[in-house]
């Protein structure tokens, strides 16, 4: 349950920053770390990957990704000096996690170099009860999970798929489900077998079937259903459903191909508090139209426009990108990507590096 809902975020993540660089630049004392046997109701548990700047030029790391959300990393922000020492601090969270596990996390530097640190451990798991059936607790219900995926995680854009999860009544009155208050998408159906009401220390069975035909959308989405209830405690409950929409590709046939010079761009040196205009050309090389389905991006400093309409084999359309430049000085690392109907790379990754330098007197 939770851990499904942690497994998806790191699933949406990955889609969007999954870029390849070369060896890293900083040394680390020790690139792996076993925590042996921890109690999975201790409480969390850290470990400092120590590391030294070698070389002759300044570094910065730019980000640090983990391979679940039970990892958490903190690490300096400011530019390490050659011969500096520093530490990435890493975190894991072992509630709801019994058993073996392992870790990865990836320190990725400015300069586009990459190390990859690692940790390892067992959980031993604490007793269970009712609520481990259903962690997800909003007021006086108690659901098996608050997001819920299909179990692949990826759905094809021209199908529908079927949820099967249920809710408890902690309370000692029933509680009734107001339908009419309730907003959930047209393109989800919830379907309790008929009834309203959720029995004192009882449960109630239910299924959600997604059409994913009417959602009109492809990459990593997720949806909100709102259920009205007579819980005083909270009476809106919030679930999600979650999925990555991908497209079906045909075997045989006819098929777009898109075409790029580059993926990665370097503006070089530019001012605080301006704005930069970067044009893509993307050609379609293909035997099939090429069409744009989706912009994968969550930056607010990053505006793209690309073309509406398809792109004919043997032609070309222009993605535009605005970069609102912030106003701090330093290094500038922006990650985009788009969905394409091209079956060989349905998602092209992009990266914008600069320099932030003010003009000074």
């Amino acid at each position: 349950m939770a851990l499904k809902n942690l497994l998806f975020c790191c699933l949406f993540l990955t889609a969007i920053n999954s870029l390849s660089y070369a060896q890293a630049s900083l040394s680390f004392a020790v690139k792996a770390h076993d925590f042996g046997l921890i109690q999975e109701d201790g409480g969390k548990v850290q470990v400092a990957f120590s590391f030294k700047n070698e070389g002759e030029d300044s570094l910065t790391i730019a980000e640090v990704k983990t391979s679940c959300g039970c990892t958490a990393p903190s690490w300096p922000t400011k530019a390490i000096a050659p011969g500096d020492t520093g530490s990435i601090l890493v975190t894991y969270n072992p509630l709801y996690r019994p058993g073996a596990f392992e870790k990865e996390i990836t320190v990725l530097l400015t300069d586009e170099s990459e190390t990859v640190l690692s940790i390892r451990g067992e959980v031993i798991p604490r007793p269970k009860g009712l609520h481990d059936d259903y962690p997800y607790a909003i007021g006086k219900l108690w659901f098996k999970e608050g997001t819920l995926f299909p179990a692949s995680f990826y759905t094809y854009h021209d199908t529908t798929f079927t949820l099967h999860s249920s809710v408890y009544n902690a309370s000692d009155k029933a509680i009734e489900i107001n339908w009419e208050e309730s907003m959930i998408p047209d393109f989800i159906q919830m379907n309790t077998g008929g009834l309203q009401s959720i029995p004192a220390k009882d449960s109630l069975q239910f299924t959600l079937t997604y059409d994913v035909r009417k959602r009109h959308d492809w990459g990593p989405v997720s949806d909100t259903i709102l259920l009205a209830t007579s819980d005083p405690e909270e009476p809106h409950k919030v679930l999600r459903v979650a999925t990555v929409i991908q497209e079906r590709f045909a075997e045989e046939g006819p098929h777009p191909a898109a075409d790029l010079d580059t993926t990665r761009y370097h503006l070089g040196e530019i001012k605080p508090a301006s704005t930069q205009t970067l044009s893509i050309p993307l050609r379609n090389t293909g035997s099939a139209p090429l069409h744009i389905r989706k912009v994968l991006n969550h930056d607010q400093n990053l505006a793209i426009s690309y073309p509406q309409e398809s792109i004919p084999p043997g032609d070309s359309g222009l993605i535009q990108v605005n970069l609102s430049t912030p106003s701090p000085e330093g290094r500038l690392l922006k990650v985009f990507s788009i969905i394409t109907n091209d079956p060989a790379q349905s998602t092209l990754r992009f990266l914008i590096q600069a320099e932030v330098v003010a003009e000074h007197d």
